[in-house]
């Protein structure tokens, strides 16, 4: 068995989930072109941004395995292709096409932008793109911002938005996937809690409030997780889109995630699978969150905690790679996991 990942050389939160999950469940039977260096350990990460925390010099170096894209005649040869950024990879799938089999292809798509490509930006604008394959059309393709206006993008907006706004069923061949976070960084153990919320707050309301610094705080992974452990909750909340690493990052280290307008968040866009007062608190603003807090007993509070923790085993790097291929290629060679 054999698997070809597509890379490009940023960070790219979705595209890392899926690299680090592959290379943990098969090792060195995953090929990468190019090799992306920032995830193995003793990497140049000075530019990565959050100071390259959670994923980032994650992996072994002794799991890297290369692959020569000139091989192309190579291509039809493995067992799984992976596109992990149809944006910033459609010249390549272009070049590829030809070799592609759509039972041994997947795309990534892990834009903040809910447009499925290449129906947004200079691709929209461009009429060469209007007539380009679809990759949609072809190809599985795993989305996690996925909005009202995916499916308005799909009609060119000639659609009002609001006639998807409750749509019961995705797109043909859209899935929707999420992060994950690496199977290691999830506690085995609740740590004391010694204090209320954690360091690093993204809502500005709730950071003024209780009187909270701005910007990345910690420049150690240690010292962020060590904070997070301390805390018992964690202030999360849209920002370009739904889905955020900080989501995982706080629940993995035994944070109760407290959600800004949850409520609000489309059905089948990441993150999922977190339901208000199960397992996590959804707020609309300061004093909202402060009453939902101070009504929690001691016994309600680590409830949630406990779901908290059950919530994010199924995130796990490896989860969401067995979550895709299983949704993806039933028989043979991924069914038994």
């Amino acid at each position: 068995m054999k698997i070809l990942v597509i890379n490009h050389p940023q960070e790219d939160y979705l595209a890392d989930t899926i690299i680090i999950g592959l290379k943990l469940l098969f090792g060195k039977k995953v090929y990468e072109f190019p090799v992306k260096e920032i995830l193995y350990q003793n990497s140049d990460i000075s530019k990565v941004r959050g100071n390259g925390f959670t994923y980032y010099q994650y992996l072994s170096p002794d799991l890297i395995q290369s692959f020569d894209i000139q091989n192309i005649d190579q291509v039809p040869f493995f067992d799984l292709i992976v596109f992990t950024s149809i944006y910033r990879q459609y010249d390549l799938f272009q070049q590829l096409f030809p070799c592609l089999n759509p039972q041994k292809t997947l795309i990534l798509d892990g834009e903040d932008k809910p447009n499925v490509f290449p129906y947004a930006g200079k691709y929209w604008k461009n009429p060469l793109y209007w007539f380009a394959k679809k990759p949609h059309q072809y190809f599985p393709y795993y989305k996690r911002e996925i909005t009202p206006k995916t499916y308005q993008s799909l009609y060119f907006k000639l659609v009002p938005e609001t006639f998807f706004q409750n749509p019961q069923k995705l797109p043909n061949n859209i899935f929707p996937i999420s992060f994950g976070i690496p199977d290691s960084k999830i506690i085995t153990q609740i740590p004391k809690k010694t204090k209320l919320f954690t360091e690093h707050i993204v809502d500005e309301e709730v950071k003024q409030k209780i009187g909270k610094k701005s910007g990345y705080i910690f420049t150690k992974e240690s010292e962020y997780y060590q904070d997070l452990q301390q805390s018992q909750f964690g202030i999360t909340t849209k920002r370009a889109g739904w889905d955020c690493l900080r989501h995982y990052e706080l629940a993995a280290n035994g944070c109760v995630l407290c959600f800004k307008n949850l409520t609000l968040k489309p059905k089948f866009c990441a993150p999922h699978d977190l339901i208000p007062n199960v397992n996590c608190i959804s707020y609309t603003n300061y004093q909202d969150l402060i009453n939902q807090i101070d009504k929690l007993s001691e016994k309600d509070y680590e409830n949630l905690l406990k779901n908290t923790l059950e919530w994010i085993k199924t995130k796990k790097v490896t989860h969401i790679v067995k979550q895709v291929l299983n949704t993806f290629h039933q028989d043979l060679i991924f069914e038994r996991l």
